[in-house]
């Protein structure tokens, strides 16, 4: 059960990071990790994702589980993910330009700013990215 929660946190980084960039970028995901945005954005996204985890994991087990995850852990792991997928388009870049329609944003980065303002806990990063991937949509007329 722990090792099955701490990797859907660990997919979640994942997709908060390379999912909306790739769709900003119009990139594969190998192209991320030489982007000013990636560069600018993904720290703080994680770091975001991290303080989430911890205050829903930890809440429950105790500080034992705070290590798995820090926020250096889950980066190290979205740059694992980039390398190891690097010729990919995100599904949320797929969804943009592609199938033409909504993405799962709210489901991704939503989903950490709305654990965020419950806890009180500032997601700029992540607000940022779900504010711009939803402008993107609304500007290509996606319902």
């Amino acid at each position: 059960h722990d090792e099955m929660e701490k990797r859907l946190w660990y997919k979640l980084a994942a997709n908060c990071v390379c999912n909306p960039l790739t769709a900003l970028l119009k990139c594969e995901n190998g192209k991320l990790l030489s982007s000013d945005l990636y560069k600018k954005l993904a720290t703080y996204v994680v770091d975001e994702v991290s303080q989430i985890a911890i205050r829903t994991v930890v809440g429950k087990e105790g500080n034992a589980y705070e290590e798995a995850y820090d926020p250096s852990n889950l980066l190290a792991f979205v740059e694992l993910v980039i390398a190891e997928n690097a010729t990919n388009k995100s599904s949320m870049y797929q969804d943009v330009y592609h199938n033409k329609q909504r993405t799962e944003i709210d489901y991704l980065n939503g989903f950490i700013t709305q654990k965020g303002s419950d806890f009180g806990i500032p997601t700029p990063a992540n607000e940022e990215l779900r504010e711009r991937i939803c402008d993107l949509t609304d500007d290509l007329g996606y319902k």
